[in-house]
């Protein structure tokens, strides 16, 4: 049958503002000679979310990277250790001997053998099965949110949706500018791998419309605490520049020269506007042109980092 019974015999703690500590230890009871060590720990694991105590008995250990769960106690940033098997006795057993009170009285044959174990199993932070894993988009992350303002030219009236001209119909020459809000998300996490080469490689570059603005890592000589600085920008990062210069292109030899002003012939000193093919655009003309887009940053995937997508992070409400 293998193993028989299990006691949960012994509980100690040591818990301060850094790191905690739990130990349990186990009597448990065999049936068969043959086993030894590593079957019994296989044979008494659980499933992680098994309660470790059913019906008021031992069910027995956790896996390795478990969080600590046992009756009314509970702590997720304590994880299962590796499992110890020792003082291995004989109580009853084919063709060996028999203990009673800790002595050797004599080879006992029954029938039913029985052999004792003492198992024992440390949760602690240390054991967090993070360490050898990769990070993960399931990780726990501390999240906050911010924001930054940037002006932009106020070309578009954002309530009427109007374009913004003056009362001649044309751009300001002086455009106006409007305060715009970039969120900036912060997520913190920690892992154990060194992340300074990433941090190098997707600081400043953009996935979309996510601007991963800053990687920080921290180590405080067992741990590495890391926060991804995220930057939203629902129009994207690419940059539209509006097609103006002081210099026109020859669309017959597309030679360059310099645009002169109308009344006396001398070079402009405002630059005039293109029609997106080096042309100047007449001055009565409503026509605005956009030349671009231009990639400001490099281009990155913010998966490859295994953070979750900022504006997706759901709260999981407790039990």
């Amino acid at each position: 049958m293998a193993l028989i019974d299990k006691y949960l015999v012994d509980t100690t703690g040591s818990f301060d503002q850094d790191e905690s500590e739990t130990v349990l230890e186990w009597l448990v009871y065999s049936d068969v000679i043959l086993d030894y060590a590593k079957r019994i720990v296989k044979q008494g694991e659980i499933a992680p979310g098994s309660p470790l105590i059913v019906d008021g008995k031992a069910a027995g250990w956790y896996s390795h990277g478990t969080p600590y769960s046992l009756g009314n106690d509970s702590d997720e940033d304590i994880f299962a250790g590796k499992v110890e098997v020792f003082e291995r006795k004989i109580i009853r057993g084919k063709g060996d001997f028999t203990i009673q009170n800790l002595e050797i009285v004599g080879i006992f044959d029954p029938l039913h053998p029985l052999v004792q174990w003492r198992v024992r199993q440390t949760y602690s932070s240390k054991n967090d099965e993070a360490i050898n894993s990769e990070p993960s988009v399931d990780d726990k992350f501390l999240v906050s949110v911010s924001y930054e303002w940037v002006d932009v030219p106020l070309d578009v009236d954002m309530v009427t949706l109007q374009p913004v001209v003056n009362s001649a119909g044309l751009p300001f020459s002086t455009p106006a500018f409007r305060r715009k809000k970039i969120p900036v998300i912060s997520m913190t996490r920690k892992e154990y791998g060194n992340p300074v080469h990433k941090a190098l490689q997707y600081s400043n570059t953009v996935d979309g419309e996510y601007l991963i603005d800053s990687i920080i890592p921290q180590f405080d000589g067992k741990i590495w605490t890391v926060t991804y600085n995220v930057k939203i920008n629902a129009e994207g990062w690419l940059d539209l520049i509006m097609d103006t210069g002081y210099h026109y292109k020859d669309p017959v030899n597309g030679w360059i020269f310099p645009i002169l002003n109308s009344g006396d012939g001398t070079p402009i000193s405002e630059p005039a506007r293109l029609n997106g093919h080096g042309v100047p655009v007449p001055e009565n003309s409503n026509d605005v042109y956009n030349v671009g887009p231009f990639h400001k940053y490099s281009l990155s995937s913010i998966a490859d980092l295994k953070i979750p997508d900022p504006c997706s992070i759901i709260a999981v409400p407790p039990l």
